[in-house]
């Protein structure tokens, strides 16, 4: 998680995907450490949204949406997305899904 927060600042990110479509379960702890911690450190690094991709189903998806309900992380717009292409389609509008050209400019 400390290599993302890097990537954040490095990069000035507004803006992160989460792809959470192989998650298979957070413990609480880490839950509460996600709230306490990171949120407020990805924060302070001015990332401002998330696009989580969940998972089908499972334990997964269930704990990516406790994450996101939790309370603590208000400052972040956070939305849920089934498919890595609608959630890079909410992050960067405009930007070619992946394995596609873009239009060209003109």
């Amino acid at each position: 998680m400390s290599t993302i927060l890097s990537a954040i600042k490095e990069r000035k990110a507004t803006s992160l995907i989460s792809d959470n479509r192989r998650l298979e379960g957070v413990t609480g702890e880490d839950q509460l450490w996600l709230r306490d911690t990171w949120f407020p450190l990805a924060i302070a690094t001015g990332l401002s949204r998330i696009a989580t991709v969940l998972a089908p189903r499972g334990l997964g998806r269930l704990a990516s949406e406790e994450i996101i309900r939790r309370p603590g992380h208000d400052q972040l717009i956070i939305r849920t997305f089934d498919s890595l292409p609608e959630a890079l389609s909410w992050v960067a509008p405009g930007l070619a899904p992946l394995g596609q050209a873009r239009a060209p400019r003109g």
